[in-house]
Protein backbone atom coordinates (compact mmCIF):
# COMPACT_ATOMS: atom_id res chain seq x y z
CA UNK A 1 0.00 0.00 0.00
CA UNK A 2 1.22 3.61 -0.88
CA UNK A 3 1.82 6.13 1.57
CA UNK A 4 1.15 9.95 1.22
CA UNK A 5 2.60 12.84 3.07
CA UNK A 6 0.54 15.46 3.82
CA UNK A 7 2.32 18.66 5.16
CA UNK A 8 0.75 22.08 6.76
CA UNK A 9 0.42 24.56 10.09
CA UNK A 10 -1.03 23.88 13.17
CA UNK A 11 -2.21 27.26 14.21
CA UNK A 12 -2.39 29.08 17.23
CA UNK A 13 -3.66 32.21 17.51
CA UNK A 14 -2.60 33.74 20.88
CA UNK A 15 -2.32 36.33 22.81
CA UNK A 16 -1.44 38.03 26.38
CA UNK A 17 -1.04 41.03 28.58
CA UNK A 18 1.96 42.67 29.84
CA UNK A 19 2.30 45.54 31.78
CA UNK A 20 3.07 48.98 30.25
CA UNK A 21 6.98 50.14 30.73
CA UNK A 22 9.13 52.50 28.65
CA UNK A 23 10.61 50.21 26.40
CA UNK A 24 8.60 48.16 23.69
CA UNK A 25 11.72 45.88 23.63
CA UNK A 26 11.06 45.10 27.35
CA UNK A 27 7.30 44.69 26.95
CA UNK A 28 7.90 42.17 24.17
CA UNK A 29 10.13 40.12 25.92
CA UNK A 30 7.96 39.78 29.01
CA UNK A 31 5.03 38.90 26.18
CA UNK A 32 7.74 36.31 25.15
CA UNK A 33 8.89 34.98 28.61
CA UNK A 34 6.19 31.84 29.08
CA UNK A 35 7.09 30.62 25.41
CA UNK A 36 9.92 28.56 26.86
CA UNK A 37 11.81 25.52 25.34
CA UNK A 38 10.12 23.71 27.81
CA UNK A 39 7.26 24.18 26.93
CA UNK A 40 7.18 23.77 22.80
CA UNK A 41 8.94 20.52 24.24
CA UNK A 42 5.87 19.60 26.09
CA UNK A 43 3.91 20.42 22.52
CA UNK A 44 5.85 18.79 20.23
CA UNK A 45 5.75 15.54 22.45
CA UNK A 46 1.92 15.88 22.57
CA UNK A 47 1.81 16.54 18.59
CA UNK A 48 4.07 13.56 17.71
CA UNK A 49 2.57 11.37 20.07
CA UNK A 50 -0.69 12.04 17.63
CA UNK A 51 1.38 10.52 14.77
CA UNK A 52 2.31 14.35 13.26
CA UNK A 53 6.20 15.05 12.93
CA UNK A 54 7.09 18.96 14.08
CA UNK A 55 9.39 20.30 11.95
CA UNK A 56 9.29 23.45 13.64
CA UNK A 57 7.93 25.73 16.42
CA UNK A 58 7.79 28.72 17.54
CA UNK A 59 6.17 32.14 18.33
CA UNK A 60 6.10 35.75 17.58
CA UNK A 61 4.24 38.07 19.55
CA UNK A 62 3.11 41.61 18.39
CA UNK A 63 2.03 44.75 20.07
CA UNK A 64 -2.10 44.45 19.47
CA UNK A 65 -2.67 47.71 21.25
CA UNK A 66 -3.92 48.82 25.10
CA UNK A 67 -5.82 45.82 26.98
CA UNK A 68 -9.51 47.03 28.22
CA UNK A 69 -10.73 45.44 31.23
CA UNK A 70 -12.87 43.06 29.82
CA UNK A 71 -9.93 41.75 27.56
CA UNK A 72 -8.03 41.26 30.78
CA UNK A 73 -10.84 39.45 32.69
CA UNK A 74 -11.09 36.96 29.99
CA UNK A 75 -7.43 36.46 29.84
CA UNK A 76 -7.15 35.61 33.77
CA UNK A 77 -10.71 33.44 33.08
CA UNK A 78 -9.11 31.74 30.51
CA UNK A 79 -5.66 30.82 32.36
CA UNK A 80 -8.01 29.99 35.13
CA UNK A 81 -9.98 26.86 33.53
CA UNK A 82 -6.64 26.38 31.15
CA UNK A 83 -4.85 25.52 34.81
CA UNK A 84 -7.59 22.83 35.85
CA UNK A 85 -7.67 21.06 32.82
CA UNK A 86 -3.94 20.90 32.40
CA UNK A 87 -3.64 19.49 36.24
CA UNK A 88 -6.07 16.96 34.48
CA UNK A 89 -3.36 16.12 32.28
CA UNK A 90 -0.84 16.05 33.90
CA UNK A 91 -2.71 13.71 36.21
CA UNK A 92 -3.79 11.09 33.52
CA UNK A 93 0.19 10.63 33.02
CA UNK A 94 1.13 10.01 36.49
CA UNK A 95 -1.74 7.79 37.16
CA UNK A 96 -0.22 3.94 37.57
CA UNK A 97 -2.22 1.37 36.94
CA UNK A 98 -1.28 -2.35 39.01
CA UNK A 99 -2.54 -5.35 38.66
CA UNK A 100 -2.91 -7.49 41.04
CA UNK A 101 -2.90 -11.42 40.52
CA UNK A 102 -4.62 -13.47 42.88
CA UNK A 103 -3.87 -17.17 42.96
Amino acid sequence: MNMYLYQGKLVFDIVTAVEEKSEEAEMKNDAHENLTNELFQELRALIEGNGYQVLSIGANLENFGKADQAQIKSLEESKKEANDKVKEIYNKANIKTYRIQLD
